[in-house]
């Protein structure tokens, strides 16, 4: 049985309109680092690791919807969103100082080990309350019971959607986050002491990536 679409969004389904003028501003967004449209702000991300390959290479360039107290409230399953590296998730080998002033910041990777935390960049697969499950028989995660059909994961994780099994209930206020290049991404499957057994705070969320460019 198909997952069915997450119900929690409603709002933002009208933003996607304004992404390909975006897109088409690409010298403008880039110049200016974080823009207003419509009454949302954007900015412009660098990724750096590889963790969600294949959709965003690293040197990828993503749009970013920044998040206010609203906008956390209709995060969905499959949004890919953004936010500080809980501790130990960017790879040390993968981290690199954020761009210069005009060409973006990194995510999945960031900021001088000294300085800021990382930005990690990451698809909600569960939503809060919701029981994440791998694996079904078929190799696919199960959601409440049903599986969740995943056409975004990176071929090399061949049938399973993940070769570290794991049953767990999302947290109120809070999503179970994924890698979609699963063999290399560390994400709520490697914090199993964390504070949240893996998951993120919906507050700690900075923002949604609308577009690639």
């Amino acid at each position: 049985m198909r997952l069915p679409p997450s119900p929690l969004r409603r709002g933002h389904r009208r933003r996607r309109a304004v992404i390909g003028t975006l897109s088409a501003a690409t010298g403008l967004l880039v110049g200016a680092g974080a823009v207003l449209w419509a009454g949302h702000h954007y900015e412009v991300y660098a990724v750096a690791g590889p963790s969600m390959q294949p959709g965003l290479d690293p040197g990828a360039r993503i749009v970013v919807e920044l998040l206010d107290e609203d906008g956390r409230a209709h995060i969905e399953r499959g949004d890919v969103v953004l936010f500080p590296d809980p501790g130990s998730w960017a790879d040390h080998a993968e981290r690199s100082a954020l761009g210069e002033p005009g060409h973006g910041r990194a995510a999945d990777s960031a900021a001088p080990l000294d300085e800021v935390p990382a930005t990690v960049v990451k698809r909600v697969v569960g939503l809060p309350g919701e029981r994440v499950v791998c694996c079904s028989r078929a190799g696919k995660l199960l959601i409440d019971g049903h599986e969740l059909d995943e056409p975004y994961l990176h071929p090399s994780g061949g049938r399973f959607a993940s070769d570290l099994a794991f049953d767990t209930v999302v947290p109120d206020g809070a999503v179970w986050v994924l890698g979609d290049h699963r063999a290399v991404s560390r994400d709520s499957r490697s914090d199993p002491a964390g504070a949240l057994q893996g998951a993120v705070e919906v507050d700690d969320l900075i923002g949604v990536v609308r577009t690639r460019m």
